[in-house]
């Protein structure tokens, strides 16, 4: 499995202090829950389970979508807070993606749309407050 990188690029309001908001990384550390230990030098990325469960992971890693076609749109969502009294200026999104079973050696990636909305979308009077869901904001991936 080839694991890639994708940039969007993203101009919004202006800032107060630079940061990095993070979602949480990819590394689960170097023994699995179950005890196996990871390759030397090298970390696991494991699903998550249920509590007390380390036998069987759920099925989706992170955010799950598949896309079929360029006339098919699938749409994932996460949710963030920014904090009261704050302005954030997001120049930059990353975000990590795979394809199963893909043996390439270029990136399958090319297409990443974003749009940011004041609450849950899919809320009667959520208002997209950056992006939308056409413009391509792709930059570049890597493998």
């Amino acid at each position: 499995m080839i694991k890639c990188l994708l940039s969007a690029a993203v101009l919004a309001a202006s800032f107060t202090f630079a940061q990095t908001y993070t979602n949480g990384g990819l590394s689960t550390g170097a023994t699995s829950k179950s005890g196996v230990a990871a390759p030397a030098g090298y970390t696991l990325s494991e699903l998550e389970n249920n509590t007390g469960n380390t036998t069987e992971a759920n099925t989706t890693f992170g955010l799950g979508g598949m896309y079929s076609s360029a006339t098919t749109s699938y749409f994932l969502a996460d949710d963030f807070t920014v904090p009261a009294n704050t302005q954030w200026n997001i120049t930059r999104i990353d975000f990590f993606a795979y394809q199963t079973y893909y043996t390439g050696t270029a990136s399958p990636f090319n297409t990443v749309r974003v749009n940011i909305f004041s609450s849950d979308p899919s809320v009667t009077g959520a208002v997209s407050v950056f992006g939308d869901d056409t413009t391509n904001r792709f930059i570049s991936s890597g493998c």
